[in-house]
């Protein structure tokens, strides 16, 4: 990311010149990466079973 803003000529603090589809791509990249961090990845699985869990849990009895 770093050396193709330097390519670009762009100012990454200004967010000047064509920097943004490279920053946009390492963002994606940097998050993907994070994502493979076990700890993270545990965290996720836990928070995605305690709040989408109880929502597609079949009841045992039906509502009449």
């Amino acid at each position: 990311t770093w050396h193709v803003t330097w390519v670009e000529k762009g100012s990454i603090f200004q967010l000047q010149g064509d920097i943004l589809r490279p920053l946009v791509y390492g963002l994606v990249v940097a998050v993907l990466l994070i994502v493979r961090i076990p700890a993270v990845r545990k965290a996720a699985a836990s928070f995605r079973s305690q709040t989408l869990a109880p929502l597609f849990r079949r009841r045992s009895q039906p509502n009449i």
